[in-house]
């Protein structure tokens, strides 16, 4: 026997039946809880009876579930039910009643006693009658009313059918607002007899459904004193299997006719609202854990069964076909391709071009696809299904009309292998090759519009990186013409050499532009540039430095013949050679030899003398002091203070 608590894995019923009742207290002694409950996906406050039978919760007596959330129903509207029925160890029992409810909370609140109450509108179905033996029984009845403030405004649907152990029987009447259906079935819930439709405002049926156990032979329509017979299995039914009278049957009627709507009638309508309801009483007792037995009307169609060669080339359709909806879906989603067809006329027709596969290839194959997968297509002829979907044979040419902004535009889309692409008969291998061909065509669309991203994400990269090197342009400039009065000499020389050399790098990448330069290049020049940036700031600190290295290889000594410490500048030689060799020789090389081939090794050139003049302050250096007495030479003062030779990637 499958447990009650089989059905609550993430209920917090479970637990407090656990907690308030040990299972320790065995024996059929019925409990009751009262409290927040949940089967699948119905979650409300349960008031229901039970006992502990070898470890299972067993159902006895009264049972209660219901959901009604204020919140909800205040704002954006609430999703009612309520299940109220009975149990006898652990089966269905007795009369059931059904409610559910779609509202919508009007403006009509009042308060009486202290009390707000609050009106609703919006639609109510209520079902009700009996089960026995875990099976419908007798009259079952079903009720739509449109709630107005409350009140009822009108049954938008009624139903009333007998029921014994499951199957519907005898007479029954599904209405609506406008139309009434009246029939009978055999005791085995087949369709048997005349069916007769009423329009309301008529006397006499407008519309005869003529079936014969089960097989309906014809529909016979009577309006505005005319009188019209569709013949539909007529006297006999070719390899008749038994099936629902459901929406399904219907799309089979449809199809029957190559046609994707079918005969027109009000008939099909009500039987398929009066299945959907009672399948959603069929999913709550499911959902409980007991699943009572309630049979539809039954009627017989023909079986054309799918043999393994239609299926696999179904199942090959399907796989296409999800291939492509993925990538029509994925390119019609691009938020960046949506921006760029403003711009790009190309672009659009390429979109364009997919929503056309997409209405006049996809959606069809789409539409094979579902009755595939809806077990319609083994009840009707496959040729009438492909002309129902396909009335006229597809060609491989499409046509795409568009929208520029200024004009309409007609064009023709004709995906790869078009030649070889065929539709002048109606079958599978025909719809699989449709598919082939479709998708194809949406990838290769696929494989454009990347192309056209791809340049733009270039350009877009380009465009950043130009304006970015406008920007270290016009910082440079900035800092070069501030230091006009600060610093001078060879000093500004360098600075002014820093800024011409950058003017003329820009000036030589705009004449470039006619020529495509790409985002590698633009990279390049950037980075150029930025060490022409860095450059400056290097030869704007130079004084400063110097007048650092100059401090730091000054102490204070003591002088016995004036009794004061007086400062005394030790290893001449060095900072000498610094301020006097290494420093102007850099200056001279900025302002004489600069380029974005040496800037970085002026950087780190820079860089290097100052570090090594600092660290020979403590070093032993007499040797080095007394050869740089007699040196003027900067490659071999660079030797001296063994800082390698940069110059040499300066000269080339």
């Amino acid at each position: 026997m499958r447990s009650f608590k089989s059905i609550l894995p993430h209920c917090a019923i479970l637990l407090a039946v656990c907690l308030v009742f040990p299972l320790s207290s065995y024996g059929q002694d019925v409990r009751r809880y009262t409290g927040p409950f949940q089967a699948e996906d119905y979650s409300g406050k349960a008031d229901f009876g039970y006992y502990i039978q070898e470890n299972d919760t067993i159902l006895e007596g009264p049972f209660q579930l219901q959901r009604s959330d204020l919140d909800p129903l205040l704002t954006e509207g609430s999703q009612y039910f309520s299940f109220k029925g009975g149990y006898k160890n652990d089966l269905p029992i007795g009369n059931w009643q059904f409610q559910f409810g779609d509202f919508q909370a009007t403006e009509n609140a009042s308060l009486v006693d202290y009390q707000y109450n609050v009106k609703v509108k919006g639609a109510l179905l209520e079902v009700s009658g009996e089960v026995g033996n875990g099976k419908f029984q007798g009259e079952w009845t079903q009720t739509v009313k449109r709630l107005e403030n409350s009140n009822v405004d009108t049954t938008l649907f009624l139903s009333t059918i007998q029921f014994k152990d499951g199957y519907p029987q005898k007479s029954f009447r599904i209405e609506d607002d406008e139309k009434v259906l009246l029939g009978r079935v055999l005791r085995d819930g087949l369709a048997h007899d005349v069916w007769e439709l009423y329009d309301k405002k008529v006397p006499d049926p407008i519309e005869y459904w003529h079936f014969n156990e089960g097989r309906l032979e014809k529909i016979v329509s009577s309006r505005n004193g005319e009188s019209e017979s569709l013949e539909i299995f007529g006297s006999n039914i070719e390899n008749a299997q038994t099936i629902d009278l459901d929406e399904r049957y219907a799309r089979i009627l449809a199809l029957r006719y190559a046609t994707d709507e079918g005969p027109e009638s009000s008939t099909i309508g009500l039987l398929t609202e009066n299945a959907a309801n009672y399948q959603k009483l069929d999913n709550v007792y499911t959902a409980l854990g007991k699943p009572v037995f309630i049979s539809a009307f039954k009627v017989q169609v023909a079986h054309f069964p799918l043999d393994k060669a239609q299926k696999k080339q179904l199942d090959e359709i399907r796989a296409n076909l999800k291939k492509a909806e993925a990538i029509s879906n994925e390119l019609l989603s691009n938020t960046q391709l949506q921006l760029i067809k403003l711009t790009d006329e190309e672009v659009l027709y390429l979109l364009s071009s997919v929503k056309s596969l997409n209405e006049e290839l996809q959606a069809p194959i789409s539409q094979l696809i579902t009755y595939y997968e809806e077990d319609i297509l083994q009840f009707v002829q496959k040729d009438n299904v492909l002309k129902a979907l396909w009335p006229q044979a597809k060609p491989a040419a499409i046509e795409v009309t568009y929208n520029n902004g200024n004009d309409t535009i007609t064009r023709t889309f004709t995906g790869p292998g078009a030649d070889d692409f065929t539709f002048d008969t109606y079958d599978l291998s025909n719809v699989n090759q449709l598919a082939q061909y479709t998708f194809q065509s949406i990838d290769s669309i696929r494989r454009a519009l990347d192309k056209k991203l791809m340049h733009q994400d270039r350009r877009k990269d380009l465009e950043d990186t130009e304006e970015r090197m406008i920007a270290e342009m016009t910082h440079l400039s900035g800092f070069v013409d501030s230091l006009s009065n600060v610093v001078s000499g060879p000093y500004q020389n360098a600075l002014q050499s820093i800024k011409a050399t950058a003017n003329g790098i820009l000036k030589r990448y705009s004449e470039m532009k006619d020529a495509n330069p790409d985002s590698q290049q633009a990279d390049l020049l950037l980075t150029c540039l930025s060490q022409m940036d860095e450059l400056a700031i290097a030869v704007s600190t130079l004084p400063a430095r110097e007048e650092e290295i100059q401090q730091a290889y000054t102490k204070e000594v003591w002088n016995p013949f004036t009794f004061t410490y007086m400062n005394e500048k030790t290893k001449k030689p060095i900072t000498s050679a610094y301020q006097n060799i290494l420093v102007p020789y850099l200056l001279e090389k900025i302002s004489t030899n600069l380029s974005c081939d040496n800037a970085e090794t002026l950087l780190r050139y820079n860089e290097a003398i100052y570090q090594r003049t600092l660290d020979m302050k403590d070093e032993g250096t007499g040797k080095v002091e007394r050869k740089l007495k007699r040196e003027r030479d900067p490659q071999e003062v660079l030797q001296l203070f063994d800082v390698p030779s940069y110059m040499e990637k300066i000269d080339e």
